[in-house]
This record gives C-alpha cells, structure tokens and sequence, in this order.
C-alpha cells in the first residue's frame, strides 16, 4: 500500500490561493459585491481581487482554478460570504476546501500511476 505525500506549506499556500481566486471569481459573476466587498471577504485587499479576476497568475494556479470551479469546491465558502458569517468561519471553509482541492489532485495523479 503506497502512503500518501503531506502536502509542502506552498502546496498548501497555493491550493488556498486557488480557492479565493475561484470564490472571488464566482462572487463576481453571481453577485452584485464590489471587488473591494469580495476582498474584505476573503481577507485579501480589493487589488488582490481585481488581479485574481484579471487571470494574471501561474499556469499551475489556473489549472488549480478550473479544477475547484469544475468540482464546484468554492461553493462552500460563497455560502459563508453571502450568509456574513464571520471572517474566522469564512477562513475555515477556505482551509477546508483548499484540504479537497490536495486530497482530489493527489488522489487523481494516484490513479493515473
């Protein structure tokens, strides 16, 4: 039985990235926040917003942000955004859709092996 690889602090880094990026970028097509709205959010400035929704970042991170959209993977912390919970609740969802986004990418690379 092969053992999973924990995932490196940049991986996990990333992964989160990744889930803003698609929580910024489905809040801005299906509601009416502002970019600086959205930020606040998610704990990021509305600049950092407007560079996710400018697509200016890694191939990598792109491919991160077609996978957590695909699998619908952001719609756990839009609810939290649009319910106002607060900032703490929101980060967890983040962490804990950034922990599915490492556990489906390593768990598909594994079977393709």
């Amino acid at each position: 039985m092969q053992s999973m690889d924990v995932p490196c602090s940049s991986d996990i880094r990333e992964a989160m990235s990744a889930v803003k990026i698609a929580v910024a970028i489905s809040l801005s097509k299906e509601s009416n926040m502002r970019n600086i709205e959205i930020g606040k959010s998610l704990g990021v400035s509305g600049a950092a917003v407007t560079k996710y929704l400018s697509g200016n970042y890694s191939r990598k991170t792109a491919r991160l942000v077609s996978y957590v959209i695909e699998k619908r993977m952001e719609r756990g912390v839009m609810r939290s955004v649009l319910s106002d919970l607060d900032a703490e609740k929101t980060e967890a969802e983040v962490e804990r859709a950034a922990a599915l986004l490492l556990l489906g990418k390593r768990l598909s690379s594994r079977l393709k092996e």
